[in-house]
C-alpha cells in the first residue's frame, strides 16, 4: 500500500525531466535496484532504462552489482542547477552585463549559445545583444567557449526596471503562484513520507530554474516582487522536508 501511494504521488509531481527525476531519486537513496526505482515511477521499464543509460553515459550514476549510485560528477550537476537556492541562503551579490555576440562560425551554435544564456536568466535585448544577472562571468565565458562564440562582456551598474520588458515574466509568475499552491499541498502531507521528500526536492529544484531565468531575483538590489518573495517564504517552509 505504501509504494502505491507512492506510486500515484509520483504522477502528480510538478514536471521535470524524466531523467532528472530519477538523478534526484538516486541521490535521495544513495544505493537503489531498477525494481525499488520502478515503485516510485508510472513510466515504462523502457523509458526508465533509456534514462538511467543517459545518466549513466554522461557520468551522472554508476551501475555495479544490480544498484544503481550517483557519482560525484552528478552530484556536482545537482550542486551546479541549486544555485540560484544557494544564493537565497548566501545572500550572494548578482551583478547585470551586456553580451556583445562579435562573431561565430556557425549560426547554430549561436542558437544553442543564446539558449544556454536564457537558461540561466539572460534575455535578447538588441541584435547579437543580450542582458542579465549572473554570480559572475564563469558560466557565461564557459558557454561562448563550449560553442566558439566571440563575445564581449560589459558590467553595467544596475538592472534597470525597463530590461524586465524583455522577458516573458508571465510562465515565471505562474509557476511561483503554482509553487505556493503545491507548497501548501506537501505541508499537509505526512512529512515522514518518502514522497513527501522527494515532492520537496523537486519542487525546490524546479524553484531553483524559474528563480535563474528570472531578470528580478537579484540580490544586489533585492529588486523582488510580492509574488517572487512569497514563493521564497514557502522555499523556507519545505526546506525542512528535503532531509531524511
Amino acid at each position: 500500500l505504501f509504494f502505491m501511494i507512492c506510486y500515484l504521488h509520483m504522477q502528480n509531481i510538478e514536471e521535470i525531466s524524466t531523467t532528472t527525476k530519477l538523478l534526484i531519486l538516486i541521490d535521495d537513496l544513495k544505493n537503489i535496484s531498477f525494481d525499488e526505482i520502478q515503485r516510485y515511477f508510472s513510466f515504462s521499464k523502457r523509458i526508465i532504462k533509456t534514462n538511467l543509460t543517459k545518466l549513466i553515459n554522461n557520468n551522472y550514476i554508476s551501475f555495479e552489482n544490480n544498484i544503481y549510485k550517483i557519482t560525484t560528477h552528478g552530484e556536482l550537476w545537482l550542486d551546479n542547477k541549486l544555485l540560484p537556492i544557494s544564493e537565497i541562503e548566501n545572500s550572494t551579490l548578482r551583478s547585470t552585463y551586456f553580451i556583445i555576440v562579435r562573431s561565430y562560425k556557425k549560426r547554430s551554435s549561436k542558437t544553442l549559445f543564446f539558449n544556454a544564456l536564457r537558461d540561466i536568466g539572460f534575455s535578447s535585448y538588441a541584435y547579437q545583444l543580450l542582458v542579465g544577472n549572473a554570480e559572475n562571468t564563469s558560466k557565461i565565458e564557459a558557454f561562448a567557449k563550449q560553442f566558439n562564440i566571440n563575445i564581449e562582456i560589459l558590467k553595467i551598474p544596475e538592472f534597470e526596471h525597463k530590461f524586465n520588458e524583455y522577458y516573458n515574466l508571465k510562465p515565471i509568475d505562474e509557476f511561483y503562484t503554482n509553487f505556493i499552491s503545491k507548497s501548501q499541498e506537501i505541508l499537509k502531507g505526512n512529512r515522514f513520507l518518502l514522497i513527501t521528500r522527494l515532492r520537496a526536492k523537486i519542487l525546490v529544484y524546479n524553484l531553483s530554474q524559474f528563480l535563474s531565468k528570472d531578470p528580478r531575483f537579484n540580490m544586489k538590489s533585492l529588486n523582488l516582487n510580492s509574488t517572487t518573495n512569497e514563493a521564497i517564504k514557502y522555499y523556507y517552509k519545505i526546506k525542512p522536508l528535503c532531509y531524511k
